[in-house]
């Protein structure tokens, strides 16, 4: 589906509407909406601070692994960090204003905030490394660096997020984790 508003286009594929529509019909808990809002708030960060260091979004992508948010103008390196950090940044900042009147929508800001620090491919930590490597380093190594972060992360809790399913018997979110990482890694290599 695409539309436009406030002269920036918007992209939202089918499947990405439809898992987020089933998973919040049969979220009985409220946990997964409050992770859906701390998502929300976290893209919010950076429109906010792209807009206030004067970039207008062009276009907003919403597909099943990831929002990608194109703005005008290149950027200095300074004000790609602090837009690629400003996400974890605002969700820190809700999870302390949430702590002392809804602990669930605060530890979902938390978590949101700690998963996207990961230095891993499509996330901002990762977006974050590879814009500080870039500086030094060639950008194929600086690939070569965030593949390899990204493969050893998504194994790691693959195996960990496996060995705590049969522990617990019914905690499945690491091992989701991991896959999903997993996932994204070799959808993103396609893509280049």
């Amino acid at each position: 589906m695409k539309f436009r508003l406030f002269s920036v286009d918007f992209f939202l594929s089918f499947p990405a509407v439809a898992f987020m529509s089933c998973v919040l019909i049969f979220d009985k808990s409220g946990r997964i909406f409050a992770c859906f809002f701390a998502a929300l708030l976290h893209e919010i960060g950076h429109l906010l601070c792209m807009l206030f260091l004067g970039y207008r979004p062009q276009s907003i992508k919403l597909s099943v692994f990831d929002v990608a948010i194109v703005s005008n103008g290149e950027k200095p390196f300074s004000h790609s960090l602090l837009i690629t950090l400003f996400g974890v940044i605002f969700n820190f900042f809700f999870g302390i204003i949430f702590l002392p009147f809804n602990r669930d929508l605060s530890l979902a800001q938390f978590a949101i905030g700690l998963f996207n620090l990961l230095p891993v491919k499509s996330l901002d930590g990762g977006e974050a490394l590879s814009l500080i490597l870039q500086r030094k380093l060639s950008y194929s190594m600086t690939e070569k660096i965030l593949f390899t972060l990204t493969l050893v992360f998504s194994v790691t809790l693959v195996f960990f997020g496996t060995l705590f399913l049969f522990v617990s018997k019914y905690n499945y979110s690491l091992l989701l984790i991991g896959l999903y990482l997993f996932a994204v890694l070799f959808i993103k290599q396609g893509e280049i």
